[in-house]
């Protein structure tokens, strides 16, 4: 009986290791950091590429705290499509040999002057000090 229970306890955890290192391996095409621009990448993309966002649905982009594995599977990702430097402050302590990384309001603000109104009723709890890095939400910011 002792021998039948090592048996079955050593093919669980043999099971558990093998799932736990299929689900570290998967390799993503494009990973982002807000769900906009993951929707706008897997929209364009369709079945050609794999696409992760890192922020858990329903979590705020304002308190996240990167994960090991997010890192892992940013460092072997082809692009990372970023937000900002004020919304992503851990993307600049990344770091990444091959993935190419896009921070998408540098690329917006070329187009589209983007400033907070001084008596913009928006109010979120946080300060972005005069640069709007809501980009996505203005109508001008994808037509340029």
């Amino acid at each position: 009986m002792k021998k039948l229970m090592t048996f079955i306890i050593t093919i669980l955890s043999v099971t558990f290791l093998y799932g736990c290192t299929l689900s570290q391996s998967l390799q993503y095409d494009i990973i982002t950091t807000l769900f906009p621009q993951y929707d706008i990448a897997k929209t364009l993309g369709q079945d050609d590429f794999n696409v992760y966002n890192v922020l858990p649905l329903g979590a705020s982009p304002h308190d996240y705290e990167i994960t090991s594995q997010d890192i892992e599977s940013i460092s072997n990702a082809t692009l990372l499509l970023y937000t900002s430097d004020d919304m992503d402050p851990w993307v600049s302590q990344l770091i990444l040999n091959d993935t190419i990384v896009i921070n998408l309001l540098e690329r917006v603000e070329e187009n589209v002057e983007l400033h907070v109104e001084e008596d913009n009723e928006h109010d979120d709890d946080h300060d972005h000090e005069g640069e709007d890095p809501h980009y996505w939400t203005h109508p001008l910011a994808l037509l340029e």
